[in-house]
């Protein structure tokens, strides 16, 4: 299967060797696919930590 660009909005993503560039308008960012990896297992902690902080409090625990 041939890695294809996707386009999000204004932002594509491009496959790169070992890498994704992220392109916007001129603006290129390339990521390694170990700052990936890293940059999305943060992102997760991120998103629980938020999900946790807009819990109601009145909610019971289980």
């Amino acid at each position: 299967m041939q890695p294809r660009t996707l386009t999000y909005n204004a932002v594509e993503l491009r496959p790169a060797k070992n890498a994704i560039a992220i392109c916007q308008g001129t603006e290129v960012v390339i990521i390694t696919l170990d700052q990936l990896h890293q940059f999305t297992s943060d992102l997760c902690i991120l998103a629980a930590s938020m999900r946790e902080d807009m819990r109601n409090p009145l909610e019971e625990e289980e």
